[in-house]
C-alpha cells in the first residue's frame, strides 16, 4: 500500500473540483474560486480608478487644502451636514445641483 493510498484529496492538500474548499470556514467550492480567478478578481480592476473613488479623493484633497471639515463643507454648500461624509463614503451619489454646490465651496472642478 502506497502511503498516500486511503486519504482524500483534501487530506494531500488537492481539491477535487466539486469539493468545498475548508479553509478558514471559506465553503465556496473549487469550481467557483477556480472560475474567479479565471475572471481575474480583484485584479482585473486594477489601473482603473471608480469614479466615486476618484470623486472621493478630489473631495478629501481639497478639504486637506482648505483645512475645512467635511461637516463643515456640507453646510456650507447648504447640504445636509453628513451628506459630503456619506459621498466620500461611497454611500450616497451626488445629483448635479449638488455637485455644483460643492464645487463653488471647494473652489474647484469636481471630475467625475
Amino acid at each position: 500500500m502506497k502511503p498516500t493510498e486511503g486519504l482524500s484529496a483534501a487530506c494531500l492538500g488537492q481539491t477535487a473540483r466539486d469539493e468545498p474548499v475548508r479553509r478558514g470556514g471559506d465553503r465556496r467550492t473549487a469550481a467557483a474560486r477556480d472560475a474567479r480567478a479565471r475572471r481575474g478578481g480583484a485584479s482585473e480592476n486594477r489601473g482603473r480608478e471608480d469614479p466615486a473613488q476618484r470623486l472621493s479623493q478630489q473631495i478629501l484633497g481639497r478639504l486637506k487644502a482648505l483645512g475645512m471639515s467635511e461637516r463643515q463643507a456640507s453646510l456650507q454648500a447648504g447640504l445636509s451636514p453628513d451628506c459630503v461624509k456619506e459621498i466620500v463614503a461611497g454611500r450616497r451619489r451626488p445629483r448635479p445641483d449638488t455637485l455644483n454646490r460643492l464645487r463653488r465651496v471647494l473652489g474647484c472642478e469636481l471630475d467625475i
